[in-house]
């Protein structure tokens, strides 16, 4: 997720995450083959996106944190293209998409799957997702690349919950980035804001702003994937949701490959498309959809030509109460 930086709670997510959803916005995923990231201005808790920000930055300028030399000269420059204003200062600047480590949870068919009258999709969170549809993409930019238009994507991590394992991770990926910084033999002059740590460095900054939460929604249990567009004038699509006009950043799937065995070895040709790494699909405990109608929606649309969706992805109803 933050280049070679390993701290323990950023260990990869084992097994799927999950995504819970309306059945307007099941059909929608499935016939476009993307899943969404929404403006983070749209967000339940308007403040949340703010209060990582906010911690961030006293972080960065708070006088009593004892740094060495060099720790101190990363933060001061970071500091300073945050007041200038480079790095993402408000919520319409950030695009979330949530899902949850909790696997048929009351509390989620509730809140995000229409009272349970939705879905849940079981996601591989190893899979790599792109931002769709935009003028230029880097999952971790080159040094120096903080040019309009640059998207920082942070693929799945868990949000951190509370000030203290927030500063915690702070101050190890201070760390980290001082004993990086220890192995480059610098050529010439050292320009911070043109060097490679640099630039992975904010890049942290930027994804933590949008993974820490207060410590009152530690039972959410939530993961999500983060997206910051560094110019507003730089999104995909809009929709209405729920009847307002919402900014989303659309993300695919990796590139898949099959070559179809059911042709002859002379005419097969080998069929290349992005797939979303979607695992399962879970009718709520509510749900007035038909299995037979789910099944037909991922054969029609998902899986299109020669492959069985079916057999890829299981279908199945929630065991929780309703």
């Amino acid at each position: 997720m933050l280049w070679s930086w390993d701290d323990p709670f950023f260990k990869d997510l084992d097994g799927p995450i999950y995504h819970y959803t309306t059945a307007s916005a099941l059909k929608s995923i499935v016939e476009h083959d993307e899943l969404w990231a929404m403006e983070a201005s749209s967000e339940s808790d308007k403040y949340e996106v703010a209060y990582g920000r906010e911690l961030v930055e006293g972080w960065l300028g708070d006088q009593n944190e004892r740094r060495s030399q060099v720790q101190e000269q990363y933060v001061r420059a970071a500091l300073e293209l945050v007041h200038s204003g480079v790095l993402p200062t408000r919520q319409d600047d950030v695009f979330v998409l949530s899902a949850s480590l909790d696997d048929d949870d009351m509390t989620q068919w509730d809140r995000y799957a229409s009272g349970g009258n939705g879905f849940m999709l079981g996601i591989d969170p190893k899979a790599d997702l792109s931002a769709k549809r935009l003028k230029s993409s880097y999952d971790l930019p080159r040094a120096g690349a903080f040019q309009d238009g640059m998207v920082v994507s942070s693929g799945w991590n868990r949000v951190v919950y509370g000030d203290d394992q927030a500063k915690r991770l702070l101050n190890s990926l201070l760390e980290h980035v001082e004993s990086e910084d220890g192995r480059i033999k610098p050529t010439g002059p050292l320009v911070l804001e043109k060097h490679p740590i640099f630039t992975h460095f904010v890049n942290a900054l930027v994804v933590l702003m949008s993974l820490i939460k207060k410590w009152a929604f530690r039972n959410e249990h939530e993961v999500r994937y983060v997206v910051h567009v560094l110019d507003s004038g730089v999104y995909s699509e809009t929709k209405c949701i729920g009847g307002s006009i919402r900014r989303h950043v659309a993300l695919e799937g990796p590139i898949r490959s099959i070559v179809p065995e059911d042709h002859a070895p002379e005419t097969r040709v080998t069929k290349h498309w992005r797939h979303l790494p979607i695992s399962s699909v879970m009718m709520g405990p509510n749900c007035s959809s038909t299995m037979a109608g789910v099944h037909q929606l991922l054969e029609e649309t998902f899986y299109p030509g020669d492959f069985d969706t079916c057999e890829e992805i299981g279908v199945s109803s929630a065991r929780a109460a309703a």
